[in-house]
């Protein structure tokens, strides 16, 4: 079915299939480069059940990515048990006052990202979603006052990253696996922020979670483990605070701190990686509070070029 949807009043919508259709049997699918459900009234409430959506272009082009499956400027939407795919850009945009809840859905397979917020929008993705195969981003906050909020859920297989957050956006993610993306996260300039909190970030090609250019992040009970580097910090002004988390069989290091990045970790493991933890370049520095730097494969703290590491109460064997 070829359809197009406009919210622009206030009022409550519900859209489901008929009573009696097979799951995932309704598909509101389009080519014309429009998006086929937008949300612009503050007032406006909109609810979606278990219906498919999927732009698809004969041939996207890979520097035009912007096309909207969905896109909310105003009011409210809720994604429940949907699917949603857009092979020349967004699955879902969320920009200014406007307001996305996902739960327990598919969005894969997009041009460029699977959910973006933007310009003040807030996106909470809940309840089981699957957010696979994206050609550059699984979820994306760009500037300020931007926020996405992830719980029990996977962004997993995406291009280049599970999750990037711009200047000024926030991220928190909850219970959530970040598996086999190119960066489970990076987290970029000042005013940046990521929250982790009982997390996997493994598996990833290159690292597991980045802050650069300002950006701070904090993780607790966190896991990141199999990357080829666990955690990065690198330039002025950019921290990230451990707090019980496990950094380990990384093939590089499990937390490194460069360019004057800096780390602070209380009760965390970096185990069996080449190097548990590295502090590189003048500036850089990394605070250790009974933690476990052992049985890695060469150094359990090295410091490098002007780099600083203090550790209090920490345990180094068997490296």
């Amino acid at each position: 079915m070829d359809i197009e949807a406009e919210v622009t009043d206030d009022r409550r919508v519900l859209i489901r299939p008929a009573p009696g259709s097979e799951p995932g049997s309704v598909i509101l699918s389009s080519t014309t480069g429009r998006p086929l459900l937008r949300v612009a009234s503050p007032g406006a409430s909109v609810e979606v059940r278990g219906l498919s959506f999927c732009f698809k272009t004969a041939q996207s082009a890979a520097t035009d990515l912007k096309q909207r499956c969905i896109w909310v400027t105003e009011g409210t939407m809720l994604l429940r048990d949907c699917k949603v795919s857009s092979d020349a850009g967004i699955g879902v945009c969320v920009l200014r006052n406007g307001i996305v809840r996902c739960e327990g859905c598919d969005l894969s397979d997009c041009g460029f990202v699977g959910v973006a917020s933007a310009q003040g929008g807030r996106a909470e993705i809940t309840k089981g979603c699957r957010i696979t195969r994206n050609r550059h981003f699984g979820v994306l906050a760009t500037d300020a006052g931007s926020c996405t909020m992830i719980r029990d859920s996977e962004l997993c297989d995406n291009g280049t990253y599970g999750v990037g957050v711009g200047a000024g956006a926030k991220v928190h993610a909850v219970a959530t696996k970040l598996e086999r993306n190119q960066v489970g996260i990076v987290s970029k300039g000042t005013g940046s922020h990521v929250h982790l909190n009982n997390c996997d970030v493994s598996a990833n090609v290159r690292m597991g979670l980045g802050v650069r250019e300002g950006a701070t992040a904090d993780a607790v009970d966190s896991k990141m483990q199999r990357n080829q580097y666990g955690l990065c910090v690198s330039n002025s002004g950019s921290l990230v605070t451990l707090t019980g988390c496990e950094l380990s069989e990384n093939i590089t290091h499990g937390v490194g701190a460069s360019e004057g990045g800096a780390i602070e970790a209380l009760s965390c493991q970096m185990r069996q990686n080449q190097v548990g933890v590295v502090s590189k370049g003048t500036g850089s520095t990394v605070v250790l509070r009974k933690c476990k730097a052992s049985e890695n494969g060469r150094i359990g703290v090295g410091i490098r070029e002007g780099g600083v590491a203090k550790a209090t109460g920490c345990e180094m064997r068997n490296n």
